[in-house]
């Protein structure tokens, strides 16, 4: 039985491509009928706007321009402010990753 890809929505992270047989996708989802499946969705919704990981709601800085010859210095300067505690940013706020935009 060859994986299919499936495409899955969730209400907390929204559509996901999935590559599984359907033995496997039955085994993992129960059937819910229309009414069932809406309360759950909106449960779930509802709590996922303050969830860590996987949030609907997320805050994103940008920084843009040439930064590359700077990265270090913005990087370092950020992880000082978290280890000093006077930022207000956690752990997971400080992450910087790097994305390359083409129009």
């Amino acid at each position: 039985d060859m994986p299919t890809a499936f495409v899955i929505g969730r209400p907390n992270t929204g559509m996901a491509r999935v590559d599984m047989n359907q033995d496997d996708l039955k085994e993992r989802f129960n059937k819910r009928t229309p009414e069932q499946a809406m309360s759950a969705w909106n449960k779930i919704y509802e709590e996922s706007v303050n969830w860590n990981r996987g949030e609907r709601v997320l805050d994103v800085h940008i920084l843009s321009g040439s930064l590359v010859p700077l990265w270090q210095q913005v990087q370092l300067g950020v992880r000082k402010s978290l280890q000093k505690g006077t930022s207000g940013l956690t752990a997971r706020d400080s992450e910087m990753k790097v994305v390359r935009v083409e129009a």
